[in-house]
């Protein structure tokens, strides 16, 4: 509930009147709770989109520099391979992550 009220007064400043009123606020509340909460989980994605999957793509991009600028000196093209499948997977699951985060947000 909102409740406001407004205190008349005289002109030697006494008070001879007050106007008051209630509201019921209920559904406004529950809308800015939800915008709340709404922003928090895009908080949480966002978050997750710029730090957690840096990680695995940060790990891609340094295996296959390796490849591309060292490859005549690899004798480990396997473990690399698998390391990048690792890393994609990881990627994987995490923008399958954000998308289950999202769509429970909608």
């Amino acid at each position: 509930m909102l409740d406001r009220s407004h205190l008349m007064l005289d002109s030697q400043q006494k008070p001879i009147r007050i106007i008051g009123s209630l509201q019921d606020i209920t559904e406004r509340k529950s809308h800015l709770i939800a915008i709340q909460n709404h922003n928090k989980r895009l908080k949480e994605i966002a978050w997750m989109q710029s730090h957690v999957v840096r990680a695995p793509l940060a790990k891609i991009m340094g295996l296959l520099d390796l490849m591309i600028n060292y490859r005549e000196d690899l004798g480990n093209i396997d473990e690399i391979l698998e390391n990048i499948l690792i890393s994609a997977n990881e990627l994987d699951g995490i923008i399958r992550e954000i998308a289950v985060k999202t769509e429970n947000e909608l």
